[in-house]
C-alpha cells in the first residue's frame, strides 16, 4: 500500500470491476512502513482516501489490538496497534472482540462519523454449523436477574457479579442501569470492603410488599 506501482494496480482493478468495498487485511502485512509512526502511516491512510473517493467505493482494514490492549475500561478507539492516526481517520472504527471469559464474541463501533453507533452485538460460535449465533442483549440481564433472585434478599455487588459471571463491571452496571431503570432492581448503601474502602452500591430485587421477606419496596 506504499508502493506506487501496486497502488496503480489496485486503481486499475478498480476500474475494471467497479467494487462496492475493497477489503484490506491484514493493514500492516501490506505495506513496508513502521506502524508507530504517525507520518508514515498518515501517508498510507491518504492513499486509501484517495482511492475510495476516486473509485466511489468504502475500504474496509482489518486491524489489530495491542497485546496489551484493555478488553474491560479502556478507550477502544485507541486500542489499535500502532499509531492514533487511524482512529482519526476512519469514517467508522468497529471491533470484533473476546467477551464473557472468551466465551462470546462482541462486535462493537467505538466511532461512528456519520450515524449514531449501535448497541454492541454478541454472538456464540457454533461448530457444528461452523458459523456464528446472535446472543440477545436480554439474556445478560436475565443472568444477572437470575443471580439477584438466588441471594434471596441479600444485596449483591459489581465487582462479585462480574466474577460470577466472566464479564467486565463496565458491562455489568450498564444492564444493572437498565434493571433500574425498568423497576425490577433498587440500590442499596455500600458496605465497607474487607480490603479497606468500601464495596459501592448493592443491588437487589424489587419485590412488591408481602411478596417476600425482606424485599418490601
Amino acid at each position: 500500500l506504499d508502493d506506487p506501482a501496486y497502488i496503480e494496480r489496485l486503481r486499475r482493478g478498480c476500474e475494471e470491476h467497479k467494487p462496492d468495498v475493497i477489503f484490506i487485511e491484514p493493514f500492516h502485512g501490506l505495506w513496508s512502513g513502521e506502524e508507530n509512526s504517525a507520518s508514515e502511516m498518515r501517508k498510507v491512510l491518504d492513499t486509501m482516501q484517495e482511492i475510495a473517493t476516486g473509485q466511489d467505493c468504502c475500504i474496509a482494514i482489518a486491524h489489530h489490538d495491542r497485546k496489551s490492549g484493555s478488553y474491560e475500561e479502556g478507550d477502544l478507539m485507541n486500542v489499535a496497534r500502532g499509531s492514533g492516526a487511524l482512529a482519526g481517520a476512519v469514517t467508522v472504527m468497529s471491533h470484533h472482540r473476546p467477551a464473557k471469559d472468551d466465551q462470546l464474541r462482541e462486535w462493537s463501533v467505538s466511532k461512528s462519523r456519520h450515524a449514531p453507533k449501535p448497541a454492541a452485538i454478541r454472538m456464540l460460535w457454533d461448530d457444528s454449523s461452523q458459523w456464528y449465533s446472535w446472543v440477545p442483549d436480554e439474556r445478560g440481564s436475565d443472568d444477572i436477574f437470575r443471580l439477584l433472585q438466588e441471594a434471596e434478599g441479600e444485596p449483591c455487588y459489581v465487582a462479585d457479579l462480574a466474577v460470577q459471571l466472566g464479564e467486565s463491571q463496565k458491562w455489568v452496571r450498564s444492564r444493572l442501569k437498565k434493571l433500574k431503570d425498568e423497576g425490577r432492581v433498587k440500590t442499596t448503601q455500600s458496605r465497607p470492603a474487607a480490603g479497606g474502602g468500601t464495596t459501592g452500591v448493592g443491588y437487589r430485587i424489587v419485590i412488591a410488599e408481602g411478596s417476600g421477606p425482606g424485599l418490601d419496596i
